[in-house]
């Protein structure tokens, strides 16, 4: 939206795109791009993230016919936006506590990435370590029993450049990763605060593996038999037999998620966030 709003030309995704604006609005659906500038800041400073968000919000407020005419051809219909104001000095590029879990976790199925284990050893050794060193992130483990999978093409580009030379450009890609799974633990948080409110959440991508994440993440916390449809969910990729042990090795760790014990345990860990980031960095930048 801010790269129409700022004159970009119109291609097939940012029509789309027009079309979502249009469509949201006319069914009263707000929309909040929250994790998507903080990603930015992240990427290239908060004066870019500032002013984008800042244009964001003015695209946000014109007027929803002009995003109707764009879906149906009109390339003019939105002039580029002026910013009315300076943007505002939000500081974007702060570190998310989420963010460096969900890194630590990016770099942990890296590092078994890198490893001469089997499919089914590294998806057993990540959910080993979330259970006994680390916690229970239920948005990488999911993301992790597609990635290692033997039949997998969601997992093509998810950690880019891992086998570079150029160990920098493996660390860049797996903090680009845990930009993905920030992503999706923010959609979980948003439903699970919703409760039992009226309100309906929609995630909306153009990333594949985003949404097939986003489905299997709903899979497991739906109201039927979770573990029935993760295995449904899993067998094409890793056959019957596996998809049905990591079914229930998952369902098993995130049911432990929230027993008391566990918080304890976690709470004496003896490294901190930073150590554990140190530490994952200096295995990833060690492999090829």
């Amino acid at each position: 939206m801010a790269q129409i709003a700022a004159g970009q030309p119109m291609g097939p995704m940012l029509r789309k795109v027009a079309g979502i604006k249009a469509f949201c609005h006319f069914l009263d659906i707000q929309i909040e791009p929250s994790i998507a500038f903080h990603e930015l800041a992240h990427n290239q400073g908060n004066a870019a993230a500032n002013a984008e968000l800042a244009r964001f919000r003015e695209a946000d407020n014109a007027n929803p016919y002009q995003w109707l005419d764009l879906v149906f051809g009109d390339r003019d219909a939105l002039d580029a936006v002026e910013l009315s104001s300076s943007p505002s000095s939000h500081d974007l590029a702060f570190p998310l506590r989420r963010w460096r879990r969900n890194y630590i976790a990016a770099l942990k199925i890296a590092e078994l990435e890198l490893s001469d284990a089997s499919n089914l050893e590294r998806m057993r050794a990540l959910l080993t370590w979330m259970r006994d060193d680390f916690m229970i992130a239920g948005p990488a483990a999911l993301l992790a029993s597609i990635y290692f999978a033997p039949r997998s093409p969601p997992r093509k580009g998810l950690f880019k450049q891992l086998h570079s030379p150029n160990r920098d450009k493996a660390i860049d890609g797996v903090r680009n990763a845990a930009w993905d799974l920030t992503h999706l633990s923010d959609m979980v948080q948003r439903v699970n605060g919703a409760g039992d409110a009226p309100d309906r959440l929609l995630f909306a991508s153009f990333d594949e593996r985003l949404r097939i994440l986003v489905r299997l993440l709903f899979s497991v916390s739906s109201r039927g038999d979770p573990e029935r449809e993760l295995r449904a969910a899993l067998v094409g990729w890793w056959g019957a037999s596996k998809a049905k042990d990591i079914a229930a090795l998952l369902i098993e760790l995130l049911e432990e998620a929230g027993e008391e014990s566990r918080r304890v345990r976690q709470a004496g860990s003896p490294l901190s966030i930073d150590e554990l980031i140190e530490l994952g960095e200096q295995r990833i930048r060690s492999l090829v």
